[in-house]
């Protein structure tokens, strides 16, 4: 039980939100921006930016990994192809079936306090679901690890964005994109390493042969868990704690940033942290909810729906068909990227000197077929380890994501997040389109990896949505939009899964089409085309309305 004058208990989220300040009157009363500015940007900052990279990562990997465990546990799960489908996104399930209700416990019950149970309880899912035998049971433990990793990788958003001023958030949170996505060129040599061993054992009791797919099941988990260890060091959102009305803890995990930048001997000056407008009327709507006939209903009700009214309405349809559209294609297309460049490699070896098109060369029927074809045709052949060219393929394609990411967080704070968002989506749309327009195989190959590079943007679109909602609204906001885009991961692998074999020309056509589009689209979030600038600082320290995002004016601090 949480006792609410418990400092070290207000710090970690716990305690209900009050309507009266204990603090005693200081020197001055300022911001949270300014507040957070005083505490410069150092170590600490490092640090949580690693976390979040590292948290990014451990999602990515979980949801991830499953394409490279699905071709090699066919025989052991007993999987037909239709089964196969199902394994493949049942983790996406989770994190669409969760996004909501993560979403609400993140924004009323604190960032850290919901992401370090749920990072655990998705550990433990991985671990026990390697020694599973039953394809229903796998596929279970598949979805309910979705639904637990749903919460990190949406409020991951929030909480590192909350400890940064308007001039090192983006920054920030694109730091934590380069880690992840830098991260991500290891996970096809992960799946390689552990994958292709020789070795098995049998489990007593249960009757279970051990086979190197299962461990490299509970290495995926390993990011998780040392997340979790990871953030027992941190404290909770001071943004979050200031939205509850918990000055003191506020100030107090201010001060802890400030040492952890400036040394153990610095301290901050004494000062009153001014609160959010949206904070105090959340809180008296909070204490009026408990009074209603079904109080937690009225809850979520009244955390979800400003963000489908007015002055949200705009931006969260927006953000969230962004979102979707995006990972239609760099999530969607994802799915079918080492049968699609395998098929490629197989059929194009009996035409090295002949150009054909990209859907001719997916669609012929080989002469020599891969064992990981083969096993699609004639479902006896069990295949226990990977092709080469899938680690090849896929090292390719992370590298590019890292690679794209790195420049993305060195650009953010000078060209905007606009142009950056544009010159993605449009770029990489038209290479879609391109792969239909050239007989050159490894063009044809170039452009397919630009494609599914698209997912770069998604990143910066989180980053705009950080700035575009309050404290009280914006895990929900992050959650929801990413609960689209994993809609439009799951809608698009079933429409490339039904074009490729039927219309193929149709699939890159429609998936360069919809990127693009995509792109412009962005042109009209709210305050896209500001770029952050070291007056921005000065501009909100007499602005009444700091802590909130204006739609008439410039972004403010939140």
């Amino acid at each position: 039980m949480c006792q609410k004058n418990n400092l070290r208990d207000a710090e970690n989220g716990c305690g209900e939100p009050k309507l009266s300040n204990d603090l005693p009157p200081k020197k001055k009363t300022i911001y949270m921006e300014e507040a957070i500015t005083k505490t410069k940007f150092g170590l600490f900052n490092y640090y949580i930016i690693f976390v979040s990279g590292i948290i990014l990562y451990a999602v990515g990997l979980e949801t991830c990994a499953i394409l490279y465990v699905i071709p090699v546990s066919t025989c052991d799960l007993s999987l037909t192809t239709n089964q196969k489908g199902i394994l493949g996104a049942a983790t996406f399930a989770g994190i669409i079936c969760s996004s909501h209700l993560w979403g609400f416990l993140a924004d009323t019950k604190g960032r850290r306090r919901v992401i370090l149970p749920s990072l655990m309880a998705a550990v433990a899912m991985s671990v026990v679901c390697s020694f599973i035998q039953n394809f229903y049971i796998f596929t279970a433990l598949r979805f309910l690890n979705g639904f637990f990793m749903s919460c990190a990788s949406g409020t991951i958003y929030a909480y590192l964005g909350e400890f940064h001023n308007n001039i090192h958030r983006s920054r920030a949170i694109m730091g934590a994109a380069i880690i992840y996505g830098i991260s991500c060129m290891m996970i096809p040599i992960t799946a390689w390493f552990f994958i292709n061993q020789d070795w098995q054992f049998q489990v007593p009791y249960i009757g279970l042969t051990y086979k190197p797919w299962r461990l490299f099941v509970v290495a995926c988990a390993i990011p998780g868990f040392i997340s979790v260890l990871a953030l027992t060091l941190l404290p909770e959102s001071p943004k979050f704690l200031l939205s509850q009305g918990n000055k003191e803890a506020a100030y107090q995990i201010l001060q802890k940033m400030n040492r952890w930048n400036n040394g153990e001997k610095c301290e901050l000056e004494l000062f009153e942290i001014r609160e959010e407008t949206d904070s105090i009327e959340k809180r008296q709507r909070y204490l009026d909810n408990k009074n209603s006939r079904f109080p937690l209903l009225k809850s979520v009700w009244d955390q979800t729906a400003p963000l489908f009214k007015p002055p949200y309405l705009k931006s969260t349809i927006l953000i969230c068909t962004i979102q979707f559209g995006i990972y239609s294609t760099s999530t969607g297309f994802f799915m079918f990227f080492a049968e699609v460049l395998n098929k490629m490699s197989a059929n194009l070896d009996n035409f090295y000197d002949q150009r054909i098109s990209m859907c001719d060369a997916i669609n012929m029927k080989p002469v020599n077929m891969s064992a990981i074809e083969y096993d699609v045709v004639n479902d006896e052949v069990c295949i226990e380890k990977l092709e080469l060219s899938t680690l090849e393929n896929g090292i390719v394609l992370e590298i590019a994501f890292g690679l794209g990411h790195i420049l993305v967080g060195l650009l953010i704070n000078k060209v905007g997040k606009f142009p950056i968002i544009f010159f993605i989506l449009c770029t990489t749309g038209l290479s879609g389109i391109g792969c239909m327009l050239t007989d050159i195989p490894a063009l044809q190959i170039s452009l397919f990896l630009s494609l599914l590079s698209s997912g770069v943007a998604a990143n910066v679109v989180s980053s705009a949505t950080v700035e575009l909602y309050p404290t009280t609204l914006r895990a929900m906001a992050l959650c929801i939009s990413l609960m689209f885009a994993r809609f439009g991961g799951v809608a698009g692998s079933n429409t490339a899964a039904f074009l490729l074999d039927n219309h193929c020309e149709a699939a890159f056509y429609l998936s360069g089409s919809v990127v693009t589009a995509m792109g412009l689209l962005a042109f009209f979030i709210p305050n896209i085309h500001k770029k952050v600038s070291n007056a921005a600082i000065e501009e909100t320290r007499n602005d009444p309305r700091l802590s909130l995002v204006s739609f008439r004016g410039s972004v403010k601090s939140f």
